[in-house]
């Protein structure tokens, strides 16, 4: 029966991730990226899991120093979008999925139920106008922000309105001071390297609208 496959597996590793960027950047870490390269499928196929950014057929995606050269995007229509390649030296991998889109968000805001989604909406359009470089997708369960990286995402389970919390994305960056000119204090901090915005309403926001933009454009320097 082995003989006859025309691949063989010789270990898999069964994990739970909020995303494609998360599995790739675990999959890169395994030593057989370092060589040569590791494949990535879902095992789940339904909507959840495609608007996360696993959109794939069965082919999968790899990830290592090098593909696999028997299979190609144009070799298959249902294939992901873009082959992704990370090796187990790199920084950080970035990857546009569906989940990271404007069009992902206002899908989220329409299925969710909160007091305070005027805010949210308003919290949107505030901290993608700082920017042109800004963009916003769906991170960690919530609307999130992001240039190359994700670097804040709304707090939705506040106990009285909502936040933003700005921190430097997924990855750690070891001990990287983050020095902020908050006048208005509006920062929270949680730790060394994350902050939160908290605000109690709509009007809340937009009377902090202008030092909350001051804040981020800072904490972008960072990023």
């Amino acid at each position: 029966m082995i003989s006859r496959l025309s691949e063989q597996d010789c270990r898999y590793y069964l994990i739970e991730v909020r995303d494609l960027q998360e599995a790739i950047e675990i999959a890169a870490k395994i030593p057989g990226a370092i060589r040569g390269c590791v494949e990535l499928r879902a095992v789940a196929d339904d909507a959840q899991t495609r608007a996360l950014g696993f959109d794939w057929c069965r082919h999968g995606v790899y990830a290592g120093r090098r593909p696999r050269p028997s299979h190609s995007r144009s070799a298959c229509s249902n294939c992901f979008r873009s082959r992704v390649m990370v090796t187990s030296k790199s920084r950080s991998v970035t990857r546009s999925t569906t989940a990271d889109t404007s069009a992902a968000v206002d899908d989220f805001m329409v299925r969710l139920a909160h007091p305070h989604k005027d805010a949210i909406q308003a919290l949107r359009r505030i901290v993608l106008g700082i920017d042109s470089s800004i963009m916003e997708g769906v991170k960690w369960n919530a609307p999130s922000f992001r240039t190359h990286e994700y670097f804040a995402t709304t707090h939705l389970r506040a106990k009285n309105g909502i936040g933003l919390i700005l921190h430097l994305g997924a990855k750690a960056r070891g001990n990287q001071a983050i020095q902020i000119d908050d006048a208005d204090r509006l920062l929270a901090w949680l730790a060394d390297d994350r902050a939160m915005v908290s605000f109690v309403g709509v009007e809340d926001l937009r009377a902090k609208a202008r030092a909350l933009q001051d804040v981020v454009r800072q904490w972008l320097r960072f990023v």
